[in-house]
Protein backbone atom coordinates (compact mmCIF):
# COMPACT_ATOMS: atom_id res chain seq x y z
CA UNK A 1 0.00 0.00 0.00
CA UNK A 2 1.11 3.36 -0.76
CA UNK A 3 2.40 5.51 1.89
CA UNK A 4 1.35 9.27 1.69
CA UNK A 5 2.30 12.23 3.31
CA UNK A 6 0.46 14.48 5.54
CA UNK A 7 0.42 17.31 2.75
CA UNK A 8 -0.61 14.51 0.47
CA UNK A 9 -3.86 13.96 2.29
CA UNK A 10 -4.63 17.39 3.10
CA UNK A 11 -4.30 18.99 -0.57
CA UNK A 12 -6.35 15.72 -1.72
CA UNK A 13 -7.62 16.99 -5.37
CA UNK A 14 -5.61 20.53 -5.23
CA UNK A 15 -2.36 19.17 -6.58
CA UNK A 16 -4.24 17.19 -9.23
CA UNK A 17 -6.40 19.66 -10.34
CA UNK A 18 -5.76 23.10 -9.33
CA UNK A 19 -1.62 23.31 -9.03
CA UNK A 20 -0.94 21.68 -12.44
CA UNK A 21 -3.82 23.47 -14.40
CA UNK A 22 -2.49 26.90 -13.52
CA UNK A 23 1.34 25.71 -14.41
CA UNK A 24 0.76 25.67 -17.32
CA UNK A 25 -0.12 29.60 -18.16
CA UNK A 26 3.35 30.47 -15.36
CA UNK A 27 2.24 30.38 -13.07
CA UNK A 28 2.22 34.40 -12.62
CA UNK A 29 1.60 35.48 -9.49
CA UNK A 30 -2.07 36.26 -9.40
CA UNK A 31 -2.19 32.10 -9.99
CA UNK A 32 -0.36 31.87 -6.94
CA UNK A 33 -3.29 34.38 -4.92
CA UNK A 34 -5.94 32.55 -6.38
CA UNK A 35 -5.39 29.76 -5.57
CA UNK A 36 -4.25 30.47 -2.26
CA UNK A 37 -7.91 32.33 -1.89
CA UNK A 38 -9.13 28.83 -2.86
CA UNK A 39 -7.03 26.91 -0.22
CA UNK A 40 -8.33 29.56 2.02
CA UNK A 41 -11.56 28.24 2.06
CA UNK A 42 -10.63 25.00 3.68
CA UNK A 43 -7.43 25.19 5.41
CA UNK A 44 -6.00 27.50 8.00
CA UNK A 45 -3.60 30.62 6.97
CA UNK A 46 -0.40 28.77 8.11
CA UNK A 47 -0.91 25.21 6.39
CA UNK A 48 -2.01 26.97 3.24
CA UNK A 49 1.72 28.68 2.90
CA UNK A 50 2.93 25.71 3.86
CA UNK A 51 1.23 23.33 0.87
CA UNK A 52 2.42 26.61 -1.67
CA UNK A 53 5.72 26.33 -0.44
CA UNK A 54 5.59 22.66 -0.58
CA UNK A 55 4.45 22.29 -4.09
CA UNK A 56 6.61 25.57 -4.93
CA UNK A 57 3.57 26.86 -6.40
CA UNK A 58 5.40 30.93 -7.17
CA UNK A 59 4.70 33.55 -8.86
CA UNK A 60 7.25 33.74 -11.81
CA UNK A 61 8.79 36.99 -13.74
CA UNK A 62 10.90 36.30 -17.04
CA UNK A 63 13.23 38.30 -18.74
CA UNK A 64 14.93 37.44 -21.98
CA UNK A 65 16.88 38.52 -25.23
CA UNK A 66 16.85 36.72 -28.59
CA UNK A 67 19.61 38.69 -30.18
CA UNK A 68 23.27 36.87 -30.06
CA UNK A 69 26.26 38.64 -28.41
CA UNK A 70 30.07 37.82 -28.15
CA UNK A 71 32.22 38.94 -25.84
CA UNK A 72 36.39 39.12 -26.37
CA UNK A 73 39.22 39.40 -24.05
CA UNK A 74 42.26 40.79 -26.08
CA UNK A 75 46.07 41.47 -24.39
CA UNK A 76 46.40 44.57 -26.43
CA UNK A 77 42.55 46.23 -25.96
CA UNK A 78 40.57 44.74 -22.75
CA UNK A 79 42.35 42.06 -20.82
CA UNK A 80 39.24 41.60 -18.61
CA UNK A 81 36.23 42.05 -20.96
CA UNK A 82 32.86 41.93 -19.99
CA UNK A 83 29.46 43.26 -21.44
CA UNK A 84 25.71 43.50 -19.61
CA UNK A 85 23.68 41.48 -21.56
CA UNK A 86 19.95 41.80 -19.73
CA UNK A 87 18.89 43.27 -17.18
CA UNK A 88 15.72 42.98 -15.42
CA UNK A 89 12.90 45.01 -13.94
CA UNK A 90 12.90 46.12 -10.40
CA UNK A 91 12.06 43.50 -7.76
CA UNK A 92 8.50 44.12 -6.29
CA UNK A 93 7.61 42.93 -2.91
CA UNK A 94 3.94 43.81 -2.92
CA UNK A 95 1.82 42.24 -5.08
CA UNK A 96 -2.05 42.17 -5.80
CA UNK A 97 -4.36 42.25 -3.24
CA UNK A 98 -1.05 43.65 -1.26
CA UNK A 99 0.08 40.82 -0.74
CA UNK A 100 3.88 40.24 0.40
CA UNK A 101 6.36 39.00 -2.16
CA UNK A 102 9.85 37.59 -1.59
CA UNK A 103 12.22 36.34 -4.31
CA UNK A 104 12.61 32.90 -3.60
CA UNK A 105 14.63 31.60 -6.11
CA UNK A 106 16.35 32.77 -9.65
CA UNK A 107 17.08 30.32 -12.39
CA UNK A 108 19.59 31.74 -15.61
CA UNK A 109 19.61 29.53 -18.51
CA UNK A 110 22.22 29.86 -21.35
CA UNK A 111 23.19 28.98 -24.04
CA UNK A 112 26.80 29.52 -25.53
CA UNK A 113 29.97 28.52 -26.15
CA UNK A 114 33.65 29.95 -26.08
CA UNK A 115 35.98 30.75 -29.36
CA UNK A 116 36.72 26.48 -29.82
CA UNK A 117 40.48 26.38 -28.76
CA UNK A 118 42.52 26.87 -26.41
CA UNK A 119 46.73 26.88 -25.65
CA UNK A 120 46.74 25.10 -22.51
CA UNK A 121 45.60 21.56 -22.90
CA UNK A 122 44.71 20.90 -19.61
CA UNK A 123 42.02 22.68 -19.76
CA UNK A 124 40.19 21.52 -23.09
CA UNK A 125 36.99 19.83 -22.36
CA UNK A 126 36.97 21.08 -18.87
CA UNK A 127 34.98 24.41 -17.13
CA UNK A 128 37.60 26.01 -15.74
CA UNK A 129 38.38 28.09 -19.24
CA UNK A 130 38.98 32.12 -19.24
CA UNK A 131 35.03 33.01 -20.57
CA UNK A 132 31.90 32.78 -17.87
CA UNK A 133 28.97 34.54 -17.34
CA UNK A 134 28.24 36.39 -14.09
CA UNK A 135 25.65 38.51 -12.29
CA UNK A 136 24.92 41.57 -10.44
CA UNK A 137 22.65 43.15 -8.18
CA UNK A 138 21.91 46.79 -9.04
CA UNK A 139 20.49 48.81 -6.40
CA UNK A 140 18.84 52.28 -7.44
CA UNK A 141 20.77 54.78 -5.19
CA UNK A 142 18.95 56.33 -2.22
CA UNK A 143 19.38 60.22 -3.07
CA UNK A 144 19.29 59.68 -7.11
CA UNK A 145 16.99 56.37 -8.13
CA UNK A 146 17.93 56.97 -11.50
CA UNK A 147 21.65 55.93 -10.67
CA UNK A 148 22.16 52.70 -9.27
CA UNK A 149 25.21 50.95 -7.95
CA UNK A 150 26.37 47.28 -7.70
CA UNK A 151 26.10 45.08 -4.61
CA UNK A 152 28.79 44.04 -2.72
CA UNK A 153 28.86 39.39 -3.00
CA UNK A 154 28.92 38.57 1.15
CA UNK A 155 30.47 35.56 -0.01
CA UNK A 156 32.57 36.34 -2.62
CA UNK A 157 36.60 37.76 -2.29
CA UNK A 158 36.93 40.73 -1.06
CA UNK A 159 35.40 44.11 -3.02
CA UNK A 160 33.44 41.18 -5.26
CA UNK A 161 30.29 42.98 -6.70
CA UNK A 162 29.42 40.15 -9.02
CA UNK A 163 28.61 35.83 -8.39
CA UNK A 164 29.72 33.81 -11.17
CA UNK A 165 26.95 31.99 -12.68
CA UNK A 166 27.91 29.55 -15.47
CA UNK A 167 31.35 28.73 -17.13
CA UNK A 168 31.57 28.03 -20.86
CA UNK A 169 32.84 24.41 -21.61
CA UNK A 170 36.20 24.76 -22.73
CA UNK A 171 37.81 25.42 -26.09
CA UNK A 172 34.30 23.74 -27.67
CA UNK A 173 32.18 25.72 -30.50
CA UNK A 174 29.22 23.48 -30.09
CA UNK A 175 26.21 26.26 -28.45
CA UNK A 176 25.89 24.15 -25.06
CA UNK A 177 22.55 24.93 -22.78
CA UNK A 178 23.29 25.27 -18.88
CA UNK A 179 20.25 25.74 -16.76
CA UNK A 180 21.48 26.94 -13.39
CA UNK A 181 18.94 27.18 -10.34
CA UNK A 182 19.81 29.15 -7.23
CA UNK A 183 17.42 29.50 -3.96
CA UNK A 184 18.08 30.32 -0.45
CA UNK A 185 20.75 28.03 -0.17
CA UNK A 186 23.63 28.05 -1.60
CA UNK A 187 24.79 24.77 -3.59
CA UNK A 188 25.82 23.42 -7.11
CA UNK A 189 27.10 20.46 -8.18
CA UNK A 190 30.74 20.34 -8.81
CA UNK A 191 32.46 19.68 -12.30
CA UNK A 192 29.63 21.72 -13.94
CA UNK A 193 30.95 25.16 -14.15
CA UNK A 194 28.22 26.35 -12.45
CA UNK A 195 28.33 28.51 -9.28
CA UNK A 196 26.60 28.30 -6.10
CA UNK A 197 24.66 31.73 -6.01
CA UNK A 198 25.69 31.92 -2.10
CA UNK A 199 24.48 34.78 -0.62
CA UNK A 200 22.79 36.55 -3.72
CA UNK A 201 19.01 35.80 -2.94
CA UNK A 202 19.43 36.73 0.65
CA UNK A 203 21.66 39.98 -0.88
CA UNK A 204 18.32 41.10 -2.53
CA UNK A 205 15.91 44.21 -1.64
CA UNK A 206 13.40 45.92 -2.75
CA UNK A 207 13.63 47.98 -6.16
CA UNK A 208 17.14 45.77 -7.18
CA UNK A 209 17.29 45.16 -10.96
CA UNK A 210 19.44 41.80 -11.75
CA UNK A 211 22.20 42.23 -14.58
CA UNK A 212 23.46 39.40 -16.61
CA UNK A 213 27.57 40.06 -17.66
CA UNK A 214 29.61 38.23 -20.33
CA UNK A 215 33.24 37.91 -19.13
CA UNK A 216 35.94 36.65 -20.58
CA UNK A 217 39.73 37.01 -19.30
CA UNK A 218 42.64 37.21 -21.38
CA UNK A 219 45.68 35.37 -19.06
CA UNK A 220 48.43 35.73 -21.56
CA UNK A 221 48.75 35.85 -25.62
CA UNK A 222 45.69 34.39 -26.20
CA UNK A 223 42.39 36.01 -27.35
CA UNK A 224 39.50 34.22 -25.64
CA UNK A 225 36.06 34.96 -26.32
CA UNK A 226 32.36 34.29 -25.76
CA UNK A 227 29.36 33.78 -27.81
CA UNK A 228 25.96 33.36 -26.22
CA UNK A 229 22.09 33.60 -27.64
CA UNK A 230 18.82 34.19 -26.33
CA UNK A 231 19.73 33.83 -22.32
CA UNK A 232 16.76 34.42 -19.97
CA UNK A 233 16.46 34.91 -16.42
CA UNK A 234 13.43 33.59 -14.32
CA UNK A 235 12.49 34.91 -10.45
CA UNK A 236 10.04 33.05 -8.66
CA UNK A 237 8.18 35.02 -6.18
CA UNK A 238 6.55 33.29 -2.83
CA UNK A 239 3.64 34.47 -0.86
CA UNK A 240 5.22 36.05 2.93
CA UNK A 241 2.51 34.47 5.41
CA UNK A 242 0.75 37.67 6.81
CA UNK A 243 -2.28 38.31 9.68
CA UNK A 244 -5.75 36.95 8.20
CA UNK A 245 -7.02 40.21 9.00
CA UNK A 246 -5.20 41.71 6.61
CA UNK A 247 -6.27 39.65 3.76
CA UNK A 248 -8.90 40.14 1.33
CA UNK A 249 -10.07 36.94 0.37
Amino acid sequence: MASHSVLDVLIGDAREHILPLLWLHGPYIEDAISTRNILLTRFPLELVHIILDHAEYWGQVKAERTDEIAVCASAVFRANASVEYLRTGPIVTRGPEDVRLKVARVEFTIVSHDQGWCDEPGLKGTYEGYTWFAVAIMRPDAANSSVAHEVPNPAGPRGSKNWEIQRNFCASEEWRRHVVVWDEVGETVKGTGAGTGQGFISSLAPSDRIALIARALCPGRATPSSSTRRPSLRRFRRIVPQPRHLLSV
